[in-house]
C-alpha cells in the first residue's frame, strides 16, 4: 500500500507510514474477500492519496496566492513553473498551513467496486517418478499468471512460488488422517510437508497487458488464483509420466506403487 502512496505523491516509501486497521475505531466495513485486498483497498488508497494530492495542491495555491494549475508535485515537494521561487517539501507545507492557516492537510476516500475482474493463471510442472520407489522428484515448474499491473513484482512472484511449495505439498505429500479413535494426524513426523529444498526453480511470468478498470494503476488480484493450479499440474505430469489416471490426492509413492501393482497385475490377467 505505501508504494501505491509513493507512487501518487512522488516520494519514497520510506517516508509513509501506515497504522494497522483497528476494528475499535474504523468505520464499519464488510470485508475484502476472495484475493481482493489490493483491488479494493488497494483502490482505496490510491482513491485517498488522488485526493491528498489534490488538497497539497490547494494548499500550497492558498499559501503562496497562486492558481493550482501552475503547480505542480514532484521529489516530494510543490513547485511552480512560472516562479522558480516556489519550492516547498510536502513536509513544510504542512507545517506552514497550520501556522498561518491553523488547519491540517488531510484527505480521506471510500471505494465500492462494480467490478470483479478476473484473473487467470497456467501452470507447467516436469517431473521425475522413480517407479522403483514410487517418489516424484520435481524437476522443474513454470507459473504464468495474468494478475493486471503488479504492484510489487518481486512479492507476487514470491506469493507464486510460495503457493507453488503448499500445491505440491497438497498434490505429493501432505495427507491428514482420521483414526477409529476420532484422532487425526497430529505430527509432523507423519504429516509431511513440502520443503523448499524438494523445490526445482520456480520460474514466475507475470503478464500484465491485461489490465482492470478499477483496480489501482490497473491492478487485479494475487493469491488463491495461484495455487488452485499447482496440484492439477503436478498431477498432471505425474500421470503423464506413468501414463496412468490416478485421481486421489496426494500422490505419495504408497499410492503410485499400490497403482503400479494393479496395473501390472491387470496386464498379466
Amino acid at each position: 500500500m505505501r508504494m501505491i502512496i509513493a507512487e501518487v505523491l512522488d516520494i519514497p516509501d520510506a517516508d509513509i507510514y501506515l497504522t494497522e486497521a483497528d476494528t475499535a475505531v474504523t468505520p464499519v466495513d464488510y470485508g475484502c474477500f476472495a484475493s481482493r485486498t489490493t483491488f479494493v483497498l488497494g483502490r482505496t488508497i490510491y482513491d485517498a492519496a488522488l485526493a491528498l494530492r489534490g488538497e497539497i495542491l490547494d494548499r500550497a495555491a492558498e499559501l503562496f496566492s497562486l492558481k493550482r494549475d501552475g503547480l505542480r508535485l514532484e521529489g516530494g515537494a510543490i513547485r511552480c513553473a512560472e516562479d522558480e521561487g516556489v519550492n516547498i517539501t510536502i513536509r513544510k507545507l504542512a507545517h506552514t498551513s497550520m501556522q498561518k492557516l491553523g488547519r491540517n492537510v488531510t484527505a480521506q476516500a471510500q471505494f465500492t467496486n462494480t467490478t470483479n475482474p478476473g484473473v487467470t493463471g497456467v501452470h507447467f510442472a516436469h517431473v521425475e517418478v522413480d517407479t522403483w520407489t514410487g517418489f516424484t522428484k520435481m524437476l522443474g515448474y513454470l507459473a504464468v499468471q495474468d494478475i493486471g499491473q503488479p504492484i510489487n513484482p518481486a512479492m507476487c512472484e514470491a506469493q507464486i512460488q510460495g503457493a507453488v511449495q503448499m500445491g505440491c505439498g497438497a498434490a505429493l505429500r501432505e495427507k491428514m488422517t482420521i483414526a477409529k479413535n476420532g484422532r487425526c494426524t497430529e505430527s509432523l513426523s507423519k504429516y509431511h510437508l513440502f520443503l523448499a529444498t524438494d523445490l526445482p526453480d520456480i520460474q514466475v511470468i507475470l503478464l500484465s497487458d491485461g489490465r482492470s478498470g478499477e483496480g489501482p494503476f490497473g491492478a487485479k488480484s494475487i493469491g488463491e488464483v495461484c495455487y488452485v493450479p499447482v496440484a492439477p499440474a503436478v498431477c498432471g505430469a505425474v500421470n503423464d509420466a506413468l501414463g496412468g489416471s490416478l485421481g486421489t490426492l496426494p500422490f505419495e509413492p504408497d499410492s503410485i506403487l499400490k497403482y503400479m501393482a494393479e496395473e501390472r497385475g491387470e496386464r498379466e490377467e
